[in-house]
């Protein structure tokens, strides 16, 4: 059947309040480019049981996630700028499946990237500086993402939580300058 396939490009979302700045859902397809999210008080691109490719954009001062994917969907986050966000910088759930890749996340103020609730995902090559809590956080039951090649340092936590009972592969990691352990794993 048909869907939806959207070009977003070079557009700047400021202090958006009730709902995403962009909500994919129903099988849509689209491509996030060069966009600026700022001051947004609920999630700047949430994709729903859709593919999207969120890539060179700049998401600074959020109160929420800036690219949440949930619901089995699926695409690439990459090469994005993530700064002082309030919720984890991409959180992943409900059988979500991205490819996480090349994004820079600075000075979180909770996980930089947060993987729940069944999520899925290959998050890779990424630098998380500063974060207040996990660079990485794995929780529950059936989550499971591959973790490569990522870069941890300098946060006030550990660099890799993986908990209650979650699964995961974590390979080629560099993580140093935090505070707690580089890879915790506990139930």
């Amino acid at each position: 059947g048909k869907q939806s396939e959207v070009l977003i490009y070079h557009c700047k979302f400021f202090k958006i309040t009730q709902a995403a700045a962009i909500f994919m859902t129903s099988g849509a397809r689209s491509r996030v480019r060069s966009c600026q999210f700022h001051g947004c008080f609920d999630v700047g691109v949430q994709v729903s049981d859709s593919e999207c490719t969120v890539d060179e954009n700049e998401f600074s001062e959020n109160e929420s996630h800036g690219v949440l994917v949930e619901m089995k969907g699926r695409g690439k986050i990459r090469s994005n700028h993530f700064v002082n966000g309030r919720k984890a910088s991409v959180a992943i759930c409900s059988q979500g499946d991205p490819i996480v890749v090349g994004n820079t996340i600075e000075n979180s103020q909770a996980t930089g990237i947060f993987i729940f609730e069944a999520g899925k995902g290959t998050v890779e090559k990424n630098k998380i500086a500063g974060s207040l809590l996990a660079g990485i956080e794995v929780r529950d039951n059936d989550s499971d993402p591959m973790l490569i090649g990522n870069e941890i340092y300098n946060g006030s936590n550990g660099g890799i939580v993986i908990h209650s009972f979650a699964r995961g592969t974590a390979k080629q990691n560099k993580i140093c300058d935090n505070k707690n352990a580089g890879i915790t794993i506990c139930t």
